[in-house]
């Protein structure tokens, strides 16, 4: 648990970093909405620490602390228990934000003229599949398993461009001449 919660970190602070490179990217295509991409982006890391610090604070109730002895185990458990469900109840809120900065940028993607175009209608779908998965998790928690199981197959659209930017032989500048001034 703990590797995963050092991953949720990492990652985080790694997606404010993501954001800003992509941002240096598509200035030149239009800065505010680049700007806006960053913006929405960057909204979901406190939403993301808050639901780490959940999860720190199941883990402190689990330490066998001492402070925690007259509380009952059952009742310990009842409030990990709820810490942890917390923890799921951010992720769907800071989905939202995921879900959103996804789609300036495929606008940018679209409008970049280096990007294939695919791919910007990909990140449109993962965008939107973020936005319906999280809206169907509050409005009908019944479809969440099926909801859940196709928003991962359409969120994967967003996997093209990371693979696109990966596999072309582009450098900073060479793009840069392209979208635009660095």
């Amino acid at each position: 648990m703990r590797f995963g919660i050092a991953s949720e970190l990492v990652s985080a602070t790694l997606f404010i970093l993501v954001a800003l490179a992509l941002y240096g990217l598509f200035k030149g295509v239009d800065q505010g909405e680049a700007a806006l991409m960053v913006i929405l982006a960057v909204v979901s890391v406190p939403i993301s620490f808050v639901g780490v610090a959940t999860e720190l604070g199941a883990l402190g109730l689990l330490s066998g602390a001492a402070h925690l002895s007259p509380v009952g185990p059952s009742e310990l458990e009842l409030v990990v228990y709820m810490l942890l469900r917390l923890h799921i109840q951010t992720i769907v809120v800071a989905e939202i934000f995921w879900g959103l900065w996804l789609l300036p940028l495929a606008a940018l993607v679209i409008r970049s003229g280096v990007v294939p175009r695919a791919i910007g209608g990909l990140l449109i779908i993962a965008g939107s599949a973020y936005l319906v998965g999280t809206f169907i998790s509050v409005l009908v928690p019944a479809l969440v398993g099926i909801a859940s199981t196709v928003a991962v197959i359409l969120e994967a659209g967003e996997l093209a461009l990371i693979v696109w930017l990966l596999t072309t032989r582009w450098t900073a500048s060479s793009l840069a001449r392209v979208v635009g001034p660095a």
